[in-house]
């Protein structure tokens, strides 16, 4: 099952999830389940927060258990990802640090804040200086 490999490759083979965190990216249920996965599983999590993301606001994880379907939390707790670890989960990425990006900012801003978040990343096979950014 898709869903089930995605949860065990961010909790079993990933040590850094990038998450650009738009106004639809925490009502997506593969999205969710990543995010829960990472931060149960101690994966290093950057959070991109861009312009039009909303926040975690109280109202927003007290309605969670509304925003999927009865079988998209059973496929999810199949995975072993319940209801409460992803509400567990969004609690602990509203208190990180978070990145910003414009979306309507020119190429510079968006090469920068690439970088930035490479810098906060455990363990790459790679430099920051590695990467080129055209």
């Amino acid at each position: 099952d898709f869903l089930d490999g995605l949860i065990n490759t961010v909790s079993c083979d990933c040590k850094n999830l990038v998450i650009l965190l738009t106004h639809e990216t925490l009502e997506r249920i593969w999205c969710a389940a990543e995010i829960a996965s990472a931060i149960l599983n101690g994966v290093t999590v950057v959070p991109i927060r861009c312009n039009d993301w909303p926040g975690i606001s109280d109202e927003f994880l007290a309605g969670l258990d509304t925003v999927w379907t009865n079988d998209q939390l059973t496929e999810v707790a199949a995975a072993g990802i319940e209801l409460s670890d992803i509400k567990a989960a969004y609690i602990a990425l509203r208190d990180m640090k978070m990145l910003t990006l414009d979306r309507n900012a020119d190429m510079t801003v968006h090469s920068d804040i690439f970088h930035e978040a490479l810098s906060l990343c455990d363990d790459l096979r790679f430099t920051v200086s590695d990467v080129v950014c055209q």
